[in-house]
């Protein structure tokens, strides 16, 4: 993932959507921001649409795939992630954490998920 520029990457058991772990990496960049990747099999991208949890949410394109754009209520400048809807019931999620950066603007955070989410899916498609 040099094109984002990650260094370090680290396969983990992830609690991304209620229900059940997902499988994913956490990746760590120099400069102080990270990524998390994680294939969701047990919901869909309609699980961030319907809830009514502590999240805000826009939907989104990447790649020509339909996408949720996801936030904290309230937060601005944490992170910013991104719900790839890739099948029936399953879903990419990529999420960007800056970690000792100055970046705050949430919009800058949710283009690097997004741009993130469309180097994933690039890869997913040579995996087939």
């Amino acid at each position: 993932m040099s094109q984002i520029d990650l260094r370090v990457a680290e396969p983990k058991k992830m609690d991304l959507v209620e229900g059940q772990e997902s499988s994913g990496c956490q990746y760590r960049g120099n400069g102080g921001f990270g990524y998390t990747v994680g294939a969701v099999t047990h919901k869909g991208v309609s699980y961030w649409l319907e809830g009514d949890g502590n999240v805000e949410t826009k939907v989104v394109k990447v790649a020509d795939y339909g996408a949720v754009e996801i936030q904290l209520k309230g937060g601005s400048g944490f992170d910013c992630s991104v719900a790839v809807d890739v099948a029936e019931g399953q879903q990419l999620m990529v999420s960007y954490i800056p970690t000792t950066t100055t970046e705050k603007d949430q919009a800058t955070l949710c283009g690097k998920a997004e741009k993130a989410a469309g180097f994933a899916l690039a890869t997913l498609k040579t995996l087939k």
